[in-house]
Formats: C-alpha cells, sequence, structure tokens
C-alpha cells in the first residue's frame, strides 16, 4: 500500500526533476515546445514545476508518495480560494519560470493559460493543476494512491474539483475516482478535457 504525505521542502526539488520527466511527452507541452527534444524538455519542465511547486506549498500542501528514499509520485492540489492566482503572482511566477528556463514556447504558454482559465466556475473549487508519477513505475498503482487520498479530501471539504488532461490514458483513470468530462477543446493541436469531480 502506497503512503500519500506531504512533500517537505526539501523534497520539492526532486518532485519537481519527477514531474519533469512523467510530462516531458505529454501533449500540451509538446505543443508549447514543439521544436525542443523531449530530453531538454524535461529540464526546462523540472525548473517550471519547481517554481510552481514552491509557490503551491505557500497556500496549500503539494503532496507525494516517497519510498525508499525517492520521490516515486506528486500532485500540486489548490485549494478553494487559492486558484486562481493574483494576476500580480501569476507574473512573479512567469518571470521566474522565464529567467531559469528563458521565453522560447512563452507566447503558446500564455494562450494555453488563458484557455484553459475559462474553464473554471466563478465558485470556489479544488483544482488538480498537476499529477505526476515516474514514467517507469507507471501502471502499479501510484497514481491511484494519490487520487484515492485527494478523492477523501474533497468528498470531507464537500466541494468540486476540477483538471485537465490532453492523455486519454489519464481519463480513464480519473474517471475511476469520480471525474467527469464536461468539456473537450482542441488547444494548441491538443486534444484536451475539462473534468470534474462532485463530491460524493
Amino acid at each position: 500500500m502506497h503512503r500519500v504525505e506531504v512533500l517537505t521542502p526539501a523534497r520539492l526539488p526532486e518532485a519537481a526533476a519527477l514531474l519533469g520527466r512523467a510530462f516531458q511527452h505529454d501533449p500540451v507541452t509538446a505543443a508549447i515546445l514543439p521544436r525542443v527534444s523531449p530530453e531538454t524538455r524535461q529540464g526546462k519542465l523540472a525548473a517550471m514545476f519547481e517554481e510552481m511547486l514552491a509557490l503551491n506549498a505557500q497556500e496549500n500542501d503539494p503532496v507525494g508518495i516517497v519510498e525508499k528514499g525517492s520521490v516515486l509520485a506528486a500532485a500540486i492540489l489548490h485549494r478553494p480560494g487559492t486558484f486562481p492566482r493574483p494576476l500580480a503572482t501569476e507574473l512573479g511566477l512567469l518571470w521566474r519560470v522565464i529567467r531559469k528556463v528563458g521565453p522560447q514556447g512563452l507566447g503558446r504558454f500564455i494562450r494555453w493559460s488563458v484557455r484553459s482559465a475559462t474553464h473554471h466556475p466563478p465558485t470556489p473549487h479544488y483544482y488538480l493543476e498537476t499529477l505526476g508519477v515516474e514514467p517507469t513505475l507507471q501502471g502499479q498503482g501510484l497514481g491511484s494512491a494519490l487520487l484515492q487520498a485527494i478523492a477523501a479530501q474533497l468528498d470531507a471539504s464537500a466541494t468540486e474539483c476540477r483538471l485537465e488532461t490532453a492523455n486519454p490514458r489519464n481519463v480513464v483513470l480519473y474517471e475511476r475516482f469520480g471525474f467527469e468530462v464536461v468539456k473537450q477543446e482542441q488547444i494548441l493541436g491538443a486534444d484536451v478535457r475539462f473534468m470534474r469531480r462532485s463530491p460524493s
């Protein structure tokens, strides 16, 4: 049984590197950085996720699964009222990421952010921004363990949750934990499913 825990600040860089590996072939990240090799994309994503995790940890609790001294899975979950972030906070995050990885893909990233933001309801809700598993360990129950813990938190709060995914395999996994597709849209050439979970 995999145990889900809050990631300590010391674990966040490792979790960021894990998410970089998990998302290097993701259709959305490939569309944002189309002329970048997966290896280079992985490094840029790790730098971005490190900033995202550090920012998320200020108001939320990034969670993950740590076994044998290594982070094997991680998720960025926003509590109600902490997303969308204030514009000044978003711009600060964007500036820190640009300083680390450069401006390549900036225009596409902004287009993605603006389009995806329109699918969030005006009422307070949870937002599962990111969930990733070490690629070599996918299919071994790590993602399910994370989602089970997140689903329990959502049910205890009686609040809906939103997420989006461009990976068809993920849709099946999320549906097992109560999410349903409420909209499907082509963004930057990627087929994105926007999903909602009502508390059960």
